[in-house]
């Protein structure tokens, strides 16, 4: 049952009394716990697909006739673990809608902190979760567990393990510990993934052919700005990095032809560094203003640097985050920005995105490592749902329904809204080179609800006047990088 359903059913209810005629089944996770002597209040926050990720409903486990396996399994009951709750609706003391949960919660997902995951394990130790319940909840192989419980409590060895699991529940690589594991995917995994599908399914990936723009590199080489030339990173330069250079500014190319030529577009390249990129740019459109903005100083003084070697007045190097406010304002004070981001890594293209829509800006930008920097999604300042992108999200432009082979916007649609834990699961989902077909659909439904999101925000907050002509989502060669998708979208 979704919770905004049992809310409404149980609001007729007197206070101090549950419904005990039947039970219901919701799926939710915990936000917050109070504990008493005699009496634990749990608030769970909805996780059931379709529901409102919003709402919430209080569960209440009197410790005297809760039944003792449900009370055996409140030390691992905290915040972010997910569960299937059963039990009786009704009403606190205090008139707050409450579940009585009547049985265990099934156990669907744990937080990632390895001394949770510890709390795991001592409960299947003591019989009160199964090897079988554990391995699901910490997406790993039975065997695995089994083995962690034969080692000792406080080894070395078993405190690393734990580490590697928490690290691959996250979606982040194992960081030399030991060894990799096989990753899991859960029911639950699948689920979110299908629905996250169907919300994008009007944004296909178009994967272009090699070649690009063809690029003299010459003196703006990104092999002259290593500061030590071994032989990994000149093998990176020379198979990747100068070929997905060449192939953005061809991409960068075709972008600005497509915008009105006046006033004239003034670059920023969010996360530039050392202006690979931006200094191929400034070379190749010496008409053009440039502005790369990075937090990291040695990487701009070298930058700097190059940039007068090269005798380069159309560039400028701007130390910041594109969260701060005086890089926020100059962007949103320009009559026509164009933001571009090569391997903008996570949050950082979310945070991009925001900006650009409320700044009226196109956009050319290389997402990557999708579940790094989940803070900068709190800069996005304008906070909107991650929506579909076929029922009601993308904006009423016919140009945009034509490119994307759909029919428009269904005006009788709504938003199928993810939460913010939705979000970031879908972002490690990409990111699990165990499971490449899964992660290659997360990255596209991800990229699509961007889009999706980015119209939404350009409508209701963008300049006025400013409309999303055009929108895809472009995949690198297969040669150049598999990891890789490229929004560009034009506004005018």
């Amino acid at each position: 049952m979704r919770l905004c359903e049992a809310r409404q059913q149980a609001e007729h209810l007197p206070p101090n009394s549950f419904d005990e005629s039947h039970r219901v089944d919701i799926v939710g996770k915990v936000v917050s716990r109070r504990d008493h002597a005699q009496v634990t209040f749990i608030k769970i926050q909805s996780h059931e697909e379709g529901d409102d990720p919003d709402a919430t409903v209080q569960l209440l486990i009197l410790k005297k006739t809760a039944p003792p396996a449900l009370v055996a399994l409140l030390p691992i009951l905290h915040p972010e673990f997910i569960g299937r709750w059963t039990g009786h609706l009704g009403r606190s003391k205090t008139g707050e809608i409450s579940l009585q949960p009547t049985a265990p919660p099934e156990l669907l997902r744990s937080p990632t902190d390895p001394a949770y995951l510890a709390k795991v394990l001592e409960l299947t130790a003591q019989a009160n979760i199964t090897p079988v319940q554990a391995a699901d909840m910490m997406d790993c192989a039975l065997e695995d567990i089994i083995r962690l419980l034969e080692m000792p409590l406080e080894s070395p060895a078993r405190r690393r393990e734990l580490v590697i699991v928490s690290h691959l529940m996250q979606g982040l690589p194992a960081r030399g510990l030991i060894r990799a594991r096989i990753q899991k995917l859960g029911l639950h995994d699948r689920m979110l993934l299908e629905r996250a599908q169907r919300a994008a399914a009007g944004y296909p990936v178009r994967l272009l052919p090699g070649g690009g723009e063809t690029v003299d590199f010459g003196a703006v080489d990104p092999l002259l700005n290593l500061p030590e030339q071994s032989g990994d990173r000149v093998n990176y330069i020379d198979s990747k990095k100068r070929p997905q250079i060449a192939w953005m500014l061809g991409q960068l190319k075709d972008l600005l032809a497509s915008l009105p030529p006046t006033p004239p577009p003034h670059l920023f390249d969010i996360g530039g560094g050392r202006g690979d990129l931006a200094l191929v740019i400034a070379t190749s459109l010496p008409q053009l203003a440039m502005t790369v903005v990075d937090t990291n100083e040695p990487s701009l003084a070298a930058g700097r640097a190059r940039a007068v070697q090269l005798g380069l007045g159309n560039i400028e190097f701007v130390s910041g985050s594109l969260a701060d406010p005086p890089v926020q304002q100059s962007i949103l004070g320009c009559a026509r920005p164009v933001m571009v981001g090569l391997h903008a890594c996570g949050g950082l293209s979310d945070l991009i995105l925001d900006t650009a829509a409320r700044a009226g800006a196109s956009v050319l930008l290389c997402t990557c490592c999708f579940a790094s920097h989940p803070d900068l999604l709190d800069g996005c300042l304008h906070q909107e749902p991650w929506g579909s992108a076929d029922t009601g999200d993308c904006p009423p432009n016919p140009e945009v329904g034509a490119a994307l082979g759909t029919q428009g916007p269904d005006p009788a649609g709504s938003p199928i809204p993810f939460s913010r834990a939705e979000w970031a699961r879908l972002g490690q989902l990409a990111e699990m080179a165990d499971h490449p077909e899964e992660a290659h659909r997360a990255m596209g439904a991800l990229n699509a609800l961007r889009l999706a999101r980015f119209g939404r925000c350009l409508a209701r907050r963008g300049p006025a006047g400013r409309t999303m002509a055009a929108c895809e989502i472009l995949a690198f060669p297969l040669e150049y990088s598999p990891r890789n998708l490229v929004l560009r979208v034009a506004v005018r």
